[in-house]
């Protein structure tokens, strides 16, 4: 499986233009709005042109692109926010989910507005988690910057922080 993050401008061109032709097989897709974008990308429409495109699974999130530490100051700028505008463990769960009802994907697309903080630490866990190969990951996807929110959620839900914990402390 290869795993791509990209932004939110990629995706609504491939949606507008066609499949790359380099694509072949089922793919997956996680889609991630958040609540200041100009709405998601996936819709009745979209879902069915995806679908033509060998897209099997589509996965829509909703939050915003900031860590607990930065919720304070935006709840209170924001006071109609709660918890649930920050990537939260029913968030994680949903993914951890979703990836295991893969069955022959040969791809999964990660997509947020830029393609860079939340999408990018949703690919980086998932590289992490169905234990694919991290290097040729991060040289697909050389742009990321991921989210350590989002990232250390996902760790703690799945587990897998404890596992890289107990790695490094074997040293």
């Amino acid at each position: 499986m290869k795993i791509h993050v990209l932004s939110r401008e990629l995706l609504e061109s491939i949606i507008s233009s066609g499949k790359p032709k380099t694509w072949s097989g089922n793919w997956a897709l996680i889609s991630i709005s958040g609540y200041l974008d100009s709405g998601p990308v996936i819709n009745e429409t979209t879902s069915e042109i995806l679908a033509s495109y060998d897209c099997t699974k589509i996965l829509a999130l909703c939050f915003l692109d900031i860590t607990s530490n930065e919720f304070p100051k935006y709840q209170k700028a924001n006071p109609d926010c709660d918890d649930s505008f920050l990537f939260n463990k029913t968030h994680a769960r949903q993914i951890l989910k979703f990836v295991a009802n893969f069955e022959d994907e040969r791809r999964l697309v990660v997509q947020c507005a830029a393609g860079v903080s939340r999408s990018g630490a949703v690919g980086l866990f998932l590289n992490r988690y169905l234990k694919l190969d991290e290097r040729k990951f991060r040289k697909m996807n050389s742009h990321i910057e991921p989210n350590d929110h989002v990232l250390d959620v996902l760790m703690r839900t799945s587990g897998l922080r404890d596992e890289y914990v107990r790695y490094w402390e074997s040293f």
